[in-house]
C-alpha cells in the first residue's frame, strides 16, 4: 500500500481517472467504482471532486496502473 498527498489537476468521470500533482509531478490514478471517496467522514460521488481540491490517496500499483482504493478530500481550512 502506498500513500500520496496532492492537488487535483483533472478528473475524468468517464474513464474514472484522477490526475493529481504530487510533489510537483502530475500522476494519473484509476478510481474503481467501489473505491470510497470521502469528504468530512462522509462518502461522496467522484463527480463532486474539483480541480484544485487537496486529496490524500491510498493506492497500489496493479499492472503498471496506479489503482486507488481510498480517496479522501481534505476540507479547506479557513
Amino acid at each position: 500500500m502506498k500513500y500520496a498527498v496532492g492537488v487535483v489537476r483533472n478528473v475524468d468521470l468517464i474513464a474514472r481517472e484522477i490526475e493529481v500533482s504530487v510533489a510537483g509531478k502530475d500522476i494519473r490514478f484509476d478510481v474503481p467504482p467501489d473505491c470510497p471517496v470521502i469528504l468530512r467522514g462522509e462518502r461522496i460521488k467522484l463527480r463532486l471532486i474539483q480541480k484544485g481540491d487537496r486529496v490524500v490517496l491510498a493506492y497500489r500499483i496493479l499492472h503498471a496502473l496506479n489503482e486507488v482504493y481510498r480517496l479522501e478530500v481534505q476540507p479547506e481550512t479557513p
